[in-house]
């Protein structure tokens, strides 16, 4: 991650100084251009003055320049300017500002001054404040010829627009070998039309349908917010929206297209020109096609491998007048012709919508366990069933209810009893209802549990000489509280090493007994020479004196006696624990017959929720509760059957979903419309898109044979 910062700084650094190089340079340039100009203006001599007919045409042209980079002319002489052509410019925001130079002064070249620029030119300017105009450019260019060829060209653009038979002005003159019309023949415009039914459906197709798929997008999102709305004024705008959304989608993906304008087309006959304008990176000549070097045109991309270009061959060709874009190829090749005995075939649209039913079918099947529900409880409540009632076990074992059906279930049960994570556990999400009572054999309490739990086992006594000099050695009463002592120490000991001492104690046992054992030795001060280091000595030090004027006491602030107190109690639980687990094995094996109510989904009732759970200190009582209660817990159930399963030698097993049930039917159905429209989507157009695709194949193959 820190290299990958690095690089991405590296890089900010690199656009960042390769754009203020570009800016230095650009601006060193145009600084270098205006000092080259000022010393132009000041040791050029002028030639002679603009005569009338130049002022005139100078205007005009100062008049279409940009003010700002111009300036303002300075006078009327004209001075000679000659030395090589350079251009420069920069780019900012896909926008790129070029500048002109001749023998680094920067000009306005008016016109087509342009096309008249050789390595080295010589010109003839006037001087603005910024620039110099060139009005005239090595013997061939001047403001009347540029003004001259301007209209030419624009009576040429006219008399192409309008379709005027005839051949199509020149802008140079016949003689103008380098120009744009230098061959004897021009191009002759025969006739204008309008664009065929088939051309023009050639010309448009029918799109790839983003705005039909836009308008499911929007349907399966406001169908998703439905899904979640909690007012009615909510879920039923976004059902309006999502309707009318799918109805706009499948009104505009069948809908014809309006037909529209049709765009003009001239019927033209020329030459075949072959211009070579550059190189290409693999040294290939790239060439410039054209009609007699007056207009470009553009082939439809899948007449190019057919044709072949002879420079000077004589061609008749459909053109539309806006594009240039060709309609017809002599005799040989014609859109209309081709799209009448062909008709297109459109794939791509439903593509795109086979992709949007694709990517909102992704949301149900993200678990399909719950959408496989949802369909289940959609088909019976539109079967209109509605809710079975049962008020006792025999009815579900008799008459078994299918996947899917919605029931109202009463009575009385015991929660699953669970052994399996080594402490027992009630699991009221596995109810058993109608099974038999649940049955123990429970062992009295032993002994030494009655030991630890005895109350004075743990009293502790005040001592006012202690606590005077407690607080004369700066004790902290508010935290640790008063000095109290454990007078009844060696019973104490005797009762956890009881408790500790069995053969049989688990390594539960074992665990709370060290750590107990250790807060003895550690957080107690007895009254001895010196606190013993292990349990073995202080036990033998203790008991030794226990009959004796001065037995041994433990003194301790009133909050560790609490901690041994919690240490006992813990101690006390983890014994009880696997009392616990024999007899919840024992009721485990006891609850058989009826049937056994699996909650798969929902909350569970207030009572049973408090019922569930697994808490040590209290779980001994209440297994031995739920003997003495035969009759169990009062519930009522209420959702829908996901699945009945009544295998031999074991209570039926009867799963119910809770979030499932009448007053819900709103999630459920709005998940299994969404469902079917993400699924017709993608089946409908991805076949459909299948077989358009293999039909624009054949297609393509038949008009390759036509053309071949």
């Amino acid at each position: 991650m820190e290299a990958l910062a690095i690089l991405k700084i590296l890089l900010i650094l690199f656009i960042l100084g390769s754009t203020l190089y570009s800016v230095i340079v650009y601006h060193s340039r145009k600084k270098s251009s205006l000092k080259s100009l000022a010393t132009f203006r000041q040791e050029t001599t002028p030639q002679r003055n603009l005569d009338a007919a130049e002022h005139r045409l100078l205007e005009t042209v100062i008049a279409q320049a940009d003010s700002k980079t111009l300036g303002k002319l300075t006078g009327n002489e004209v001075f000679p300017l000659s030395g090589p052509y350079l251009r420069h410019g920069l780019e900012t925001n896909g926008n790129t500002v070029w500048h002109d130079t001749i023998g680094g002064v920067e000009v306005l070249l008016p016109y087509d001054a342009d096309y008249f620029l050789r390595d080295h030119n010589e010109a003839l300017v006037v001087l603005a404040e910024k620039q110099a105009i060139v009005i005239a450019l090595n013997d061939e260019f001047s403001l009347a010829g540029g003004e001259e060829r301007e209209q030419r060209r624009e009576q040429k653009q006219n008399q192409w627009e309008s379709g005027k038979y005839g051949a199509l002005s020149r802008v140079f003159d016949a003689d103008a070998n380098e120009a744009e019309d230098d061959r004897s023949d021009s191009l002759t415009i025969r006739e204008q039309r309008q664009e065929s039914d088939a051309e023009m459906e050639a010309r448009r197709g029918r799109g790839v349908a983003l705005l039909p798929g836009f308008l499911w997008a929007v349907a399966f999102v406001c169908l998703g917010i439905a899904i979640i709305a909690d007012t009615t004024a909510v879920l039923t705008i976004c059902l309006v929206i999502s309707l009318l959304a799918t109805l706009f989608a499948l009104y505009h993906f069948f809908r014809r297209p309006p037909a529209g304008e049709p765009l003009k087309v001239n019927q033209v006959y020329g030459q075949i020109s072959l211009t070579p304008v550059g190189v290409d990176e693999q040294n290939n000549v790239q060439i410039s096609v054209t009609l007699n070097d007056s207009i470009g045109f553009a082939l439809p991309e899948h007449w190019r491998p057919f044709i072949t270009y002879e420079d000077g061959q004589h061609q008749e060709m459909a053109i539309r007048v806006d594009d240039y874009s060709v309609v017809s190829y002599g005799n040989r090749m014609s859109l209309d012709q081709e799209v009448r005995r062909f008709p297109p075939v459109y794939w791509g649209r439903h593509l795109t919508l086979a992709i949007v039913g694709a990517i909102a079918l992704l949301f149900p099947l993200s678990d399909v366990s719950q959408t496989s529900r949802d369909v289940l409880f959609t088909g019976h409540w539109l079967a209109g069933t509605g809710t079975v009632d049962v008020g006792d076990p025999e009815t579900l074992v008799n008459q078994p209810p299918s996947p899917g059906t919605l029931v109202s279930l009463n009575g009385n049960g015991h929660c699953a009893v669970e052994t399996g994570n080594h402490y027992p556990a009630f699991n009221c999400r596995r109810l058993y209802w109608g099974a038999d009572a649940p049955q123990a054999n429970p062992q009295p309490t032993p002994p030494v549990i009655k030991q630890l739990q005895d109350r004075e086992l743990l009293l502790t006594e005040k001592d006012s000489y202690l606590s005077l000099m407690a607080t004369m050695q700066g004790w902290n009463s508010y935290r640790d509280g008063s000095p109290v002592i454990f007078s009844n120490l060696p019973a104490i000991i005797e009762a956890v090493d009881a408790a500790c001492g069995q053969d049989d104690a688990s390594t539960e046992v074992s665990r709370q007994c060290e750590r107990t054992q250790r807060f003895m030795l550690e957080r107690l001060a007895l009254t001895l020479d010196a606190n013993p280091d292990n349990w073995s000595a202080l036990r033998e030090q203790v008991l030794a004196r226990q009959d004796s004027d001065k037995p041994v006491t433990a003194v301790t602030s009133e909050a560790l006696a609490r901690g041994l107190r919690r240490l006992i109690h813990q101690l006390v639980d983890t014994l009880n624990a696997e009392r616990s687990i024999l007899i919840a094995q024992e009721i485990a094996e006891s609850q058989q017959g009826g049937v056994l109510i699996q909650v798969v989904q929902g909350r569970l009732p207030a009572a049973l929720e408090t019922i569930s759970g697994y808490d040590r200190g209290s779980m001994l009582g209440r297994l031995l509760t739920m003997i003495d209660n035969p009759e169990g817990e009062t519930f009522q159930l209420e959702g829908m059957v996901t699945a009945y399963q009544n295998d031999d030698g074991s209570s039926p097993v009867l799963s119910l979903d809770l979030t499932r049930n009448s007053d819900t039917a709103k999630e459920s159905l709005i998940n299994v419309l969404w469902l079917l429209l993400a699924a017709g989507l993608l089946l409908g157009h991805g076949l459909l898109a299948v077989i358009r695709f293999l039909q624009s194949r054949k297609r393509a193959e038949a008009i390759t044979t036509l053309y071949a």
